[in-house]
């Protein structure tokens, strides 16, 4: 050890540049304390009075390595920060009350230029051993510069990445832009969430519970919390059932605007009154027959003479007239011609025809 004349101190070196230098070239601990209780580095101002310091020490009772403010000369009991090695816990405390949470800052600098768009603001990384003694980077979340910056505009976004099986890169799967929007799959999102699916899976799959007592939905509402005030939009799987439905709340109830059995029928029972029935013939000849529901279907004429008109009457009422289309089977057409009766109603289907239309085939369709 030596001390100079200007009363730096040095150990392992004869020319101390500080008020205590030292070298350790022994290649063991260069300092070594031990303690049942705290061992402290402090770090403080002046002596005498109220003062601020930091202190850096190993807590036997907790086993973790310390850093932490000393007031009036004492190590405070609640940490800045502690490390404990063996459970691996890294901490932050903040002891400013509720308004001083704890922060934990990653700066970079360039001395005082300006940051790039594109440029990598800090990045938090996994990493874990490969079984040859290198250390990689597995997992990353990294904050990015959006644009130029200026002192009056600071553009960023953050970087999602992961490394694929069998890969040993990591990769940007998600993206929050400086805007806000989201992109999964994609660097450049254009709305509030894009999603760009390069793979042969699906981009969004909504799975429920496997007793489907839950439903695969997505909802749609107004700003605010789900109100059955305002009009919401449900589409997807309700629960206990494994049709698809478009749903939607008209100011006091939720209703099916369309369903889609696991069969493939299609229902748009929200323009009828419930659900797709079968209508009844009227004044349609002797014995005629149908096929189909309110929507769509064929009627056979019933048998006689001089039928020129024939009324169906809709199981289940429309909201309003629906527009209906009809056809003649062409094979039992000849020169008839039929047509939609003005008096077709919410209720009924009026078909007229220009001649006697017994035995004729007619489908129809009708829609709202």
């Amino acid at each position: 050890m030596r001390i100079l004349n200007n009363g730096n101190i040095g150990i392992g070196i004869t020319a101390p540049i500080g008020q205590f230098h030292m070298v350790n070239t022994a290649g063991t601990e260069a300092i070594l304390t031990t303690t049942t209780g705290r061992s402290n580095l402090i770090m403080t101002g002046p002596a005498g009075g109220s003062y601020l310091g930091a202190y850096v020490g190993y807590n036997v009772s907790t086993a973790s390595l310390e850093l932490g403010q000393v007031t009036n000369g004492s190590a405070s009991n609640n940490p800045w920060m502690d490390i404990k090695g063996s459970s691996g816990k890294f901490a932050f405390t903040s002891i400013g009350g509720a308004a001083v949470p704890p922060n934990l800052n990653l700066i970079r600098a360039n001395g005082l230029a300006a940051m790039t768009n594109a440029g990598i603001l800090g990045k938090l990384s996994f990493d874990g051993y490969n079984g040859i003694g290198n250390s990689i980077a597995a997992a990353q979340v990294a904050g990015v510069a959006t644009e130029n910056w200026a002192s009056s505009y600071n553009g960023a976004g953050l970087t999602f990445s992961t490394t694929q099986n069998g890969a040993t890169s990591p990769y940007e799967r998600m993206r929050i832009n400086h805007d806000g929007n989201v992109g999964i799959g994609t660097t450049t999102p254009a709305a509030l969430l894009t999603v760009f699916n390069s793979t042969t899976g699906p981009a969004v799959l909504i799975e429920r519970s496997a007793n489907s007592t839950k439903p695969a939905t997505v909802n749609f509402a107004p700003a605010g919390a789900f109100s059955t005030s305002n009009v919401t939009w449900i589409v997807g799987m309700p629960p206990n059932q494994n049709n698809y439905q478009v749903d939607y709340f008209d100011g006091s109830t939720m209703k099916t605007a369309m369903s889609i059995t696991n069969t493939g029928t299609v229902h748009f029972p929200a323009h009828v009154g419930g659900v797709n029935g079968s209508p009844t013939p009227s004044a349609c000849g002797t014995s005629p027959t149908v096929m189909g529901s309110d929507l769509r279907g064929t009627i056979t004429m019933g048998s006689g003479g001089g039928l020129t008109q024939c009324t169906l009457t809709f199981e289940n009422a429309y909201v309003s007239t629906p527009v209906c289309v009809l056809t003649l089977v062409d094979a039992t057409a000849g020169s008839v011609i039929v047509a939609v009766d003005p008096s077709t109603s919410n209720t009924q289907l009026v078909i007229k025809a220009n001649t006697a239309m017994n035995s004729k085939v007619v489908n129809y369709i009708c829609m709202q």
